[in-house]
């Protein structure tokens, strides 16, 4: 069986990165294809014994489209353990008007996230799919759009943040940092970066704009999107954004 396109949930995981400091979201709708929530755990829980009990593969050294295929790979086993129950729920889907590249996109998305929150095991290798040409492009849909002059302005405002970042986590790996910690180093490291380079920000944005808390965070969620094209800055905005994810869930 061919393997859907799946691994849209970065561009959600950019998305909630950027955006840290705001609102928390409402708790998720009930499924909107029947069997959805329960296909989820099943395959996620799957991966995750599957990740645990490889004991071979150094999945932090994984090139990012190895991480890409290696998933694949559980998800396509996992998915063969209850076939019956996944060719129900395209079916499901269909009878709403949804293609099985639709339902199979969200499903993978669902299962990556919740695979990244339950399975420690499995953090090094959501952390490389990240840097995955795939996830890039899914940030990039996920994101606002930035024009070529505002990119001059705020490429080295991202460039500059993933070094600060590199620099800040040399002696501990962000995602081994504490949650409080590695989520206040991130959000202070984006407010200096704001008020550091402020008057060079006046030269494409007005001084309203970025006195306002609502532009301010589009602002910073084009940032993240540049930040995420840089390949391993992007390991950041994913583990920022699955602790966004975990702190909102019900």
């Amino acid at each position: 069986m061919k393997c859907l396109p799946l691994f849209s949930a970065f561009g959600l995981l950019a998305v909630a990165s950027s955006t840290h400091a705001t609102a928390r979201p409402q708790p998720a709708p009930a499924d909107t294809v029947a069997g959805h929530s329960r296909m989820v755990r099943k395959l996620s829980d799957a991966m995750c014994t599957g990740v645990t009990n490889d004991h071979t593969t150094n999945f932090a050294q994984l090139s990012p489209p190895a991480a890409m295929q290696l998933t694949q790979q559980l998800f396509v086993q996992a998915m063969k353990q209850d076939s019956a129950a996944f060719l129900a729920i395209i079916t499901a889907g269909s009878k709403q008007g949804q293609t099985a590249q639709q339902v199979g996109q969200e499903l993978g998305k669902d299962v990556v996230v919740r695979l990244a929150r339950i399975c420690p095991a499995a953090m090094p290798l959501v952390l490389r799919l990240g840097e995955t040409a795939q996830a890039q492009q899914a940030a990039k849909t996920k994101l606002p759009t930035t024009t070529d002059t505002e990119k001059k302005v705020l490429q080295p405002l991202a460039n500059h943040l993933c070094a600060q970042l590199d620099a800040a986590t040399a002696k501990q790996a962000f995602e081994k940092m504490p949650v409080a910690q590695r989520g206040a180093l991130f959000i202070k490291l984006i407010q200096q970066e704001f008020l550091a380079n402020r008057t060079k920000l006046l030269t494409y944005y007005s001084k309203a704009q970025l006195d306002d808390d609502q532009q301010r965070e589009e602002i910073g969620k084009k940032i993240g999107g540049l930040m995420v094209e840089q390949g391993t800055c992007a390991k950041y905005l994913v583990v920022v954004g699955m602790d966004y994810i975990n702190e909102s869930k019900p």
